[in-house]
């Protein structure tokens, strides 16, 4: 009788503003890729999802401003 508990739980090391996981921490990667990503709101998700991209676009841009 603990699921509906346990699902309002996380280890984030970097909550947003309003306290809510970020989504791209270690803890927060773990989870997701445990498959219990439910837990992390779906807007943070996407930002796992799309953090590989962050990198090569940053880079691309610090060129385009040089």
């Amino acid at each position: 009788g603990f699921a509906g508990l346990l699902d309002k739980t996380f280890f984030c090391h970097r909550p947003t503003r309003s306290g809510a996981p970020c989504g791209l921490c270690v803890p927060c990667t773990t989870v997701i890729k445990e498959g219990m990503g439910r837990r992390i709101p779906l807007r943070n998700r996407y930002k796992h999802k799309l953090r590989p991209l962050v990198r090569p676009v940053r880079k691309l841009q610090a060129l385009l401003r040089s």
